[in-house]
């Protein structure tokens, strides 16, 4: 028999579930409700020419089944975890319990581990009872260690890291695609609505509410979407995570959205255990960008495969001063 303790910490993660997944289902909504606009409202009463019709569908579902394909695979590809080899036995707890430095079971073990925490210490997880490998981090919503951990999104309801960062940036790139072809479709409707000198008085035709306020609502999307598009393939470029060993404090702010810059000086003081190395960016720019979306193909622009390359825990580190393409 349940104790009212347990029913009630039932209720409350489905509660959490529930509320977890608020911001995917605005954005399926949003999606739904553009489809609605698009092949209800605005082709049938403001396309006259059948052709064109056919090529506005066309070009529109295309898009749409893409884009829609990759914010699916961006909600549920899981990210990669820790491998068993950095879990950690009863005994090794009690022994880092007991202040023990765990860079003795990193030896015993010999785990591929460069760097460490601002106290020279193996980073490690109480919670997930494991070592951290280099750029993994522990996700307090999701509850476990995410290996390249860049950073939790509350839209796509999932942790962004090795694995699935290729369908969060497509979801991104098809995003702004998806709005764009959108908003060039439906524009003519806003050039008449704003070039008009007296709208109200106007021939009215069924939907041009909606269809302006679904531009606007596009407009602002699209433009977040845009800045959040480029910033990551910054970050991708130079093989770096929002919740990086190097990043700065206003990008963290700016990306992952942390409400004091005391979390990302954190993160930005891991450091090498090895002198002279300076982060992770490989020479060349393609590797960097192979890195997360597998061999340069065009594969990099679908929703196909795993996309990330290696295995997730053990990264090539690279000297100061190697140049770089």
């Amino acid at each position: 028999m349940e104790r009212p303790s347990q029913r009630l910490w039932a209720s409350l993660e489905c509660l959490r579930s529930f509320v977890l997944g608020i911001p995917p289902g605005i954005v399926w909504l949003l999606l739904i409700w553009s489809y609605y606009v698009f092949n209800c409202l605005y082709v049938p009463n403001y396309v006259i020419s059948p052709l064109i019709q056919a090529v506005y569908y066309s070009v529109y579902h295309t898009v749409l089944v893409i884009f829609a394909t990759t914010f699916y695979r961006a909600c549920t590809t899981p990210p990669a975890g820790p491998p068993p080899e950095f879990g950690l036995t009863d005994d090794e707890i009690d022994d880092l319990e007991d202040d023990v430095n765990p860079g003795s079971i990193m030896a015993k073990r010999r785990l591929p581990i460069r760097t460490v925490a601002h106290n020279d210490c193996v980073r490690f997880c109480f919670a997930c009872k494991a070592l951290k490998p280099d750029r993994a981090h522990h996700c307090s919503i999701c509850r476990r260690c995410v290996l390249k951990m860049d950073h939790h999104c509350p839209w796509v309801g999932n942790c962004v890291g090795w694995h699935n960062y290729k369908f969060f940036v497509l979801f991104l790139f098809w995003g702004v695609i998806y709005l764009g072809v959108f908003m060039v479709g439906v524009f003519p409707v806003v050039e008449a609505f704003v070039s008009a000198k007296h709208p109200s008085r106007g021939p009215y035709r069924h939907g041009q509410g909606p269809i302006l306020v679904s531009f606007l609502l596009s407009f602002s999307f699209s433009l977040s979407m845009s800045i959040l598009l480029v910033f990551h393939l910054f970050l991708i470029a130079s093989n770096r995570t929002t919740l990086g060993e190097r990043s700065v404090p206003f990008l963290a702010v700016f990306s992952h959205g942390l409400l004091n810059a005391a979390g990302a000086e954190g993160f930005r003081s891991v450091r090498f255990v090895r002198s002279g190395y300076r982060d992770w960016r490989h020479p060349s720019l393609r590797a960097n960008f192979e890195e997360v979306f597998g061999p340069l193909s065009y594969h990099w622009l679908l929703p196909t495969g795993r996309g990330s390359q290696g295995n997730g825990w053990d990264f090539r580190a690279f000297p100061e001063g190697i140049s770089r393409l």
